[in-house]
């Protein structure tokens, strides 16, 4: 998969569209996956955002030290594994902690999540689907 999305940057880039939103996008920390993160990362990418992806294992207080930083509006969180699903929530509280919660929508994904936990994480939307993340971002952008 890493492969193919090397080749694919590229071609992706030529056909991308104008900038339309600031997405700060990681795997919470515990969780070493990234292949989901970076498939949506890159559809993102080639849909015009303005990406800035943090990697694997990230503390919850370094996307809201993101999003300070660059100003971004959107934050995707990763969870593949079960167990990192509870500290998905850990990532609203250093948002609002700086003060910035109100003005940031959260998406968590993975395979371990499912729509119903976003209430539950204090978050705007939670899903298993690579495709269906990107669609709720960019409805969410669009609904600016």
């Amino acid at each position: 998969m890493k492969e193919a999305l090397k080749t694919l940057g590229p071609l992706l880039e030529s056909s991308r569209t104008k900038a339309s939103g600031k997405v700060v996008i990681g795997t919470i920390q515990g969780d070493l996956h990234d292949i989901g993160k970076d498939i949506v990362s890159t559809l993102l990418f080639s849909a015009g955002f303005e990406v800035h992806d943090l990697g694997i294992d990230v503390a919850p207080a370094k996307f809201a030290e993101k999003v300070k930083e660059t100003g971004a509006n959107i934050v995707g969180v990763s969870a593949l594994l079960s167990v990192t699903v509870p500290t998905v929530s850990e990532v609203a509280e250093a948002l609002a902690h700086e003060g910035l919660r109100s003005k940031v929508r959260i998406i968590a994904g993975g395979a371990a999540m499912r729509p119903e936990y976003a209430e539950k994480l204090g978050i705007d939307a939670a899903v298993n689907d690579a495709v269906e993340g990107v669609k709720i971002i960019k409805d969410w952008v669009e609904a600016r």
